[in-house]
């Protein structure tokens, strides 16, 4: 299915309601539906096979925002509050450039719309890094990488304590 960047958005959205109503929420079950939402959902104009569509997971401690669960950072909320500590996250984000004219450039239009797992506090020393997918021919190679990694492995024992879902410029 090929939709609007506009369309894709409500497509992610929508998928964050339904991760957000699961009764038992999995690292697993949220990597499943992300990545079914990258392969089959394809975004009018954006070039997957020249980075146009790639998806991008990370993990490490961030700051995160408090008092929403669902934003569209793009029109400027003025009532976000971002938390003074740092909290364990892994974080889902498929990143989309998908110009319309020859002339947009990436910093001007491409959008990231990010799924974040929000677990206890930070304890300083978690390492921070990503795992990037740039096409679907490298889906399962990377997925199987990601949960290989011990900070997700670890992630795996304990209780997810908030989902956030987050829509952004990349520039």
């Amino acid at each position: 299915m090929i939709l609007s960047v506009d369309d894709a958005i409500s497509e992610f959205f929508s998928i964050y309601d339904q991760i957000e109503a699961e009764k038992e929420l999995t690292i697993e079950n949220v990597v499943k539906r992300f990545i079914r939402y990258y392969s089959d959902i394809r975004i009018k104009n954006a070039d997957i096979e020249n980075n146009g569509d790639m998806l991008l997971f990370q993990w490490g401690s961030y700051r995160i925002l408090e008092n929403i669960n669902r934003v569209d950072l793009r029109k400027f909320p003025d009532n976000l509050v971002f938390s003074t500590e740092e909290y364990k996250i892994l974080d889902f984000t498929r990143q989309v450039f998908a110009p319309e004219r020859e002339d947009e450039e990436f910093d001007d239009i491409a959008i990231q719309m990010s799924i974040q797992l929000i677990y206890g506090l930070s304890t300083g020393d978690e390492p921070n890094s990503n795992i990037w997918i740039e096409n679907l021919k490298e889906v399962n190679q990377k997925k199987i990488s990601y949960f290989e990694t011990q900070f997700v492995i670890e992630r795996k024992l304990e209780k997810i304590n908030k989902i956030i879902a987050s829509v952004d410029n990349c520039g």
